[in-house]
């Protein structure tokens, strides 16, 4: 599990700047050793997109502002099942490094605000004078058709024992679909306006991940060998 920071896809949206912030993540994974290098992975997550943002525009006076500061908006909730390829090479006898490849699949979506139109005010002031309002309104709030994730990890296992090891490591996902997509209008009470803008998530994403490994001994029946004979 661990914080991951977004990366989206903005459109007609000068005013938009997107804010860095982290959503977590969490998960747990199961491997079959198909050599002493290479193993797949088979896990369940959870993961949550949202958008994070501020607003720049000029006020009445010509000075450059920001509203709605740190606006987070809106929030997929999904499951996921996770399908790795994993290779590791031993670094020493305490670090092993290692790379995965793969993807998720969807089990389930939730798109907060889906479909709905909402409308946001902000005020900015001066010397505790209200000097211009503005209202935001989200609309064409729609949940996108993604349903694979695309993932790559580099990472480092640190063995602290022969099962036990922690797990560190810098994740990059992506789809090639819209995970969710929503418009919005920006007016102020003076009459400034900025008109049809647009906010696309693909899942793009880095994150940095921190866990447990525990490595199951192989289950193997043993051969038993016969005593050998002695004889006096």
């Amino acid at each position: 599990m661990g914080p991951k920071t977004e990366f989206h896809r903005i459109e007609n949206a000068p005013v938009i700047k997107l804010a860095s912030h982290l959503d977590a993540g969490a998960g747990f994974y199961m491997g079959k050793r198909l050599s002493d290098n290479v193993s797949l992975e088979l896990g369940f997550l959870k993961n949550d997109y949202s958008t994070k943002f501020n607003i720049e525009t000029v006020s009445a006076d010509g000075e450059k502002v920001e509203i709605y500061e740190d606006f987070i908006y809106p929030t997929l909730t999904s499951y996921q099942l996770g399908f790795l390829g994993n290779y590791r090479q031993p670094l020493s006898e305490k670090w092993t490094g290692y790379g995965n490849f793969g993807l998720h699949i969807f089990i389930s979506k939730n798109l907060s605000n889906l479909g709905s139109t909402s409308t946001y005010y902000d005020r900015l002031r001066k010397d505790n004078v209200v000097i211009e309002e503005f209202s935001l309104t989200t609309f064409k709030n729609t949940e996108g058709p993604a349903n694979l994730i695309f993932r790559g990890d580099i990472g480092l296992y640190r063995n602290l024992n022969e099962n036990l090891a922690l797990d560190f490591n810098f994740s990059a996902r992506a789809s090639n679909l819209s995970l969710y997509s929503y418009n919005l209008d920006l007016t102020s009470n003076r009459g400034a306006s900025q008109k049809n803008m647009k906010v696309n998530n693909q899942g793009v994403s880095l994150g940095f991940n921190l866990g447990v490994k525990y490595m199951v001994n192989s289950l193997e029946t043993k051969k038993i060998e016969p005593s050998p004979i002695k004889t006096y």
